[in-house]
């Protein structure tokens, strides 16, 4: 019998993002899915003109029919959370979840390139924190990590021993597994590459996965890199390999779509799935 995973990520009418980005790749890995949209975006946010809905009261009406229909997950991703009020649900719902044995997803959507994103108040900030308390694994990049660890952003590359830091303070605020992407390193010959940084909780092993960047921005790839890393995760293989398949499947399917490739709309994945058997 297929695993069930319940995605709670914002739903996008235009762009291959969120729950768009994450649905083809954990269908095509053979997971029987369950979507609660947390909000409805009529296209992604770089045009700078969208509506936007949130859903708060449907996903607490849809979980009680759910409950009622005896319906239980094996693992629960959360991604964007609209605001405050939506944030402790989650949580409460998460931690709900936790103690029938699901594991626990959560990409703590915030920001980039070390600022937050102009809807994030710093109450929601302090809600996300509450909710990757519950979390068996928090993915962050580095502008979320260094705000949920209240560590200075490093825009030209920080160091092995700044890296260490990061993690211990994030393991602070989530007691399992940390992966925090797109970390700007400092190598040995004074150049800055990318990396994951990785704590592995079942292991007690910190870790960092190098990687060449391609020199393209697209929207999704991060919530592609989840549903791979996810995928991986619930075949019980050990994190590390699970990074290494992630990065290499998100690079994988970016170089095959290249010509096709849309910052503002993502990656047309469904062409090139084939790519992370």
């Amino acid at each position: 019998m297929s695993k069930k995973i319940l995605l709670i990520n914002d739903m996008v009418g235009y762009g291959k993002v969120a729950l768009s980005a994450a649905m083809p790749v954990l269908t095509y890995k053979g997971y029987e899915l369950f979507i609660l949209p947390s909000t409805l975006i009529s296209n992604t946010l770089n045009y700078g003109k969208y509506a936007m809905l949130d859903t708060t009261q449907y996903m607490k009406e849809t979980v009680s029919v759910w409950e009622e229909l005896g319906f239980e997950f094996d693992a629960v991703s959360v991604g964007f959370i609209s605001g405050e009020e939506q944030a402790e649900w989650i949580a409460g719902f998460c931690e709900k979840q936790k103690k029938k044995g699901a594991v626990i997803f959560v990409d703590p959507i915030m920001g980039d390139n070390g600022k937050l994103y102009n809807s994030v108040t710093p109450g929601k900030v302090e809600c996300i924190k509450r909710l990757v308390k519950t979390a068996d694994y928090i993915v962050p990049n580095y502008t979320e990590a260094c705000y949920l660890a209240g560590i200075e952003y490093v825009e030209n590359g920080i160091s092995g021993a700044q890296l260490m830091q990061l993690l211990e303070r994030l393991r602070a605020v989530c007691p399992r597994s940390v992966v925090i992407t797109s970390i700007p390193v400092k190598n040995v010959d004074g150049t800055v590459g990318k990396c994951v940084g990785v704590y592995d909780d079942d292991e007690d092993e910190y870790f960092s996965y190098a990687y060449r960047e391609i020199p393209v921005r697209i929207n999704g790839s991060g919530d592609t890199f989840l549903a791979i890393l996810m995928s991986r995760i619930l075949e019980h293989s050990l994190l590390k390999y699970c990074i290494a398949d992630a990065v290499e499947g998100v690079s994988a399917l970016i170089t095959r779509n290249i010509k096709f490739a849309e910052y503002y709309n993502g990656l047309p994945i469904e062409k090139a799935l084939d790519v992370l058997l």
